[in-house]
């Protein structure tokens, strides 16, 4: 997003890319960084830092949309997902989607098998939802 404003920024990223700026020269900075120690402790430490008040963004949905976790898979964003769904003191609902087999006879053959599919763009098989939760993707 921030190229969209910054060709300087995304000029900078391409020589990264493209190994002619020194990638083991970035630095980040300390306010940015989240230790990591065991995997499920450094996520809710992430998790903690960029919604510090989850609670409370339920009145205002609005300031929750100005955060964002960057995660380099669909999996990773699944589960950050849930995690923060479930953060939330909110009844959830769990919606299930309504699928059938062409054919009768091949229902317990293969609606196992598709309800564990996620492709890219089609809702999950299994959606959990909060008042005033959106999806976070």
């Amino acid at each position: 997003m921030r190229g969209r404003n910054d060709p300087g920024f995304i000029d900078y990223l391409m020589r990264i890319g493209n190994e002619i700026e020194p990638a083991d020269e970035i630095e980040i900075s300390h306010p940015m960084l989240i230790p990591y120690t065991i995997l499920e402790r450094s996520i809710e430490h992430l998790i903690t830092y960029m919604y510090p008040y989850l609670n409370l963004f339920h009145h205002s949905p609005f300031k929750m949309m100005q955060r964002i976790i960057l995660c380099p898979k669909n999996k990773f964003v699944d589960d950050m997902n849930k995690k923060l769904i479930n953060r939330i003191p909110r009844e959830k609902v769990v919606y299930i989607s309504d699928d059938q087999a062409k054919h009768l006879i091949d229902q317990g053959d293969y609606v196992d098998y598709l309800n564990s599919l996620e492709p890219k763009g089609l809702l999950q098989h299994r959606l959990i939802l909060k008042k005033i939760v959106q999806s976070f993707f």
